[in-house]
């Protein structure tokens, strides 16, 4: 019955919303075994902000204990964004490269430049299959996770490795630094042999901060965006949940998410920001990046004030000293020392300025605004133009207007459709056709947005052939505690002394407590006499049984 409201559910949301994309993969019971989806938002949003991207899975969100993962971006406002969510029965390597090749599908055939996930092997072996591309980085709060939990007495308040081992995590910047520290830090602490250690090195280039220079994360290190995002989900969706449930919840998310989305929008519009510089390039930047964006560039702004810019060689090499010895050197005050007016056009990356939504398909990317306006040598392409533009000012004033301009552009591009076929060579399209490769180009980005709004389950006979999901019941108690990932499972958690922080002994039994002696044992109590000394089932006194009383 859940499979059928289930199902019942996406068909509604696809027809509420035409570009709403899902699939379902079943087993040979016709059981669901994966279910993923994309919402039209969720598309555009990826066609804006997918370049680097997160996932992670969570447990214990719905009736079938089905891992459930989300594919989580960060938009031009910095905000976490949601592109897809998979529910998934098992997380196997065939499972995740069923679901990376569908959520890629899905969202047009863009493939992420940079995606962050946790160790899990499963994970990394179908990316490197799918996404042969992407630059594919681990969670750096599961390394350091790892590192309290093996590193023991090392990891203690009271040692400098933890700060060093930090040191190196967050600080190095080139790949020779970052060797020759570890090197040092491995012989400093007389760890060359340290399992742990040992394993994680041989795979620095997932997880080391200098391994991704010049690799674009969206200011992303680890997979917190799609762990809050799962934290958020469980907010809004009761655990145990039946499957159907769970998409009405996940859908309200989802409209809760696109009003904080929409709010940050209209208070960058309206809201106006404060100048801590008064500099040109200040002001440009506020009419540049959006609200929040702007904050960091002007934080980076204000802290490049206490730098010292001496010129080496004559407009081509300079030296930025920080004023405090202690820090890292910058190299931010070479426009201000130049007096630039504005930030260089390739200096500024348009994910984070206003403009960000502003990317066309390919087709028509001539009429983007960051393209300028488009060069017609043609009169009739001037007036259609302009013409375009006044009814799409007309069609804004209010609803009323908009549906009747999106009715008559409906039938006027059906008109057209089949008289477009025959073309004379004139139109502007054809003019700005330099080579074959470009044709090339654009015809592949048509066909893969056209798959990209099929479904697997299209109408109701395919759908009715699926069938609920089964659940057994554990023996004994249902437990309270969170699932844990495959790559969790087989770690046991050392036990540490309390004062020493060294394995093989406990507290009471530690060499460095000393003369310090030990509390002395509580004598037991019996319940049957109420003496000290011994229990009941060596009393001899024989409990007395209720009172019975006497009647004559």
């Amino acid at each position: 019955m859940d499979a059928v409201k289930t199902m019942e559910i996406l068909s509604e949301m696809k027809a509420n919303d035409p570009d709403f994309n899902y699939t379902v993969q079943v087993d040979e019971e016709s059981r669901i075994k994966t279910l993923m989806w994309v919402t039209s938002r969720g598309f555009d949003q990826y066609r804006c902000f997918g370049d680097a991207i997160t996932f992670d899975t969570t447990y214990r969100t719905n009736l079938y204990d089905m891992p459930f993962g989300l594919f989580v971006g960060v938009n031009n406002h910095f905000q976490s964004i949601i592109f897809g969510g998979a529910m998934m029965r098992d997380e196997k390597e065939d499972t995740f490269k069923w679901i990376v090749r569908e959520f890629i599908r899905m969202v047009g055939g863009k493939h992420p430049q940079t995606i962050l996930t946790n160790q899990a092997r499963a994970m990394e072996l179908a990316i490197e299959v799918e996404l042969p591309n992407t630059v594919h980085r681990w969670c750096k709060w599961h390394v350091l996770k790892k590192a309290n939990e093996s590193m023991g007495v090392l990891w203690s308040k009271n040692s400098n490795f933890k700060m060093e081992f930090h040191k190196l995590v967050h600080h190095m910047i080139t790949e020779e630094e970052f060797g020759a520290g570890w090197q040092d830090m491995l012989e400093k602490y007389n760890l060359r042999k340290h399992p742990f250690l040992t394993q994680i090195y041989e795979v620095q280039h997932k997880w080391a901060k200098p391994y991704f220079r010049g690799v674009f994360c969206a200011k992303m290190n680890s997979t917190q965006r799609s762990e809050s995002a799962n934290h958020l989900l469980k907010g809004y969706v009761p655990s145990g949940c039946p499957m159907h449930l769970f998409l009405k919840q996940f859908e309200k998310l989802q409209f809760d998410r696109e009003s904080e989305e929409s709010f940050q929008e209209k208070s960058t519009l309206l809201s106006g920001v404060s100048l801590r510089l008064n500099l040109p390039i200040e002001r440009h930047a506020s009419k540049v990046y959006t609200r929040a964006m702007f904050e960091k560039f002007d934080e980076e702004l204000y802290k490049c004030g206490t730098h010292v810019l001496d010129e080496i060689v004559p407009r081509k090499i300079y030296k930025s000293t920080h004023i405090d010895a202690a820090a890292r050197e910058k190299w931010s005050k070479v426009m201000v020392f130049f007096r630039l007016s504005k930030i260089p056009e390739k200096h500024i990356m348009k994910r984070w300025t206003r403009d960000a939504r502003d990317v066309l398909p390919a087709y028509l990317v001539r009429y983007q605004r960051d393209r300028g306006p488009p060069s017609s040598d043609t009169f009739r392409h001037h007036t259609m133009y302009m013409k375009a533009l006044e009814c799409v000012l007309l069609g804004d004033s209010n609803v009323k207007c908009y549906d009747v301009f999106m009715a008559m552009m409906k039938e006027v591009q059906a008109a057209l459709v089949p008289l477009s076929s025959d073309k004379d060579g004139m139109g502007l399209a054809e003019r700005e056709q330099q080579n074959q490769l470009l044709v090339q180009n654009e015809q592949e980005t048509l066909e893969l947005q056209g798959c990209a709004t099929r479904s697997h389950c299209d109408g109701e006979s395919s759908c009715s052939v699926i069938v609920g999901q089964q659940k057994k019941r554990p023996r004994g108690r249902p437990t309270t505690s969170r699932d844990k990932a495959l790559y969790e499972e087989h770690l046991k958690r050392l036990q540490f002394c309390t004062i020493c922080r060294s394995q093989g002994h406990k507290c009471t039994t530690c060499p460095e407590r000393g003369d310090v002696p030990k509390a002395p044992r509580k004598l037991p109590k019996c319940l049957n006499c109420g003496v000290l000394g011994h229990r009941s089932n060596a009393c001899g006194t024989k409990k007395s049984g209720p009172f019975e009383p006497n009647f004559l």
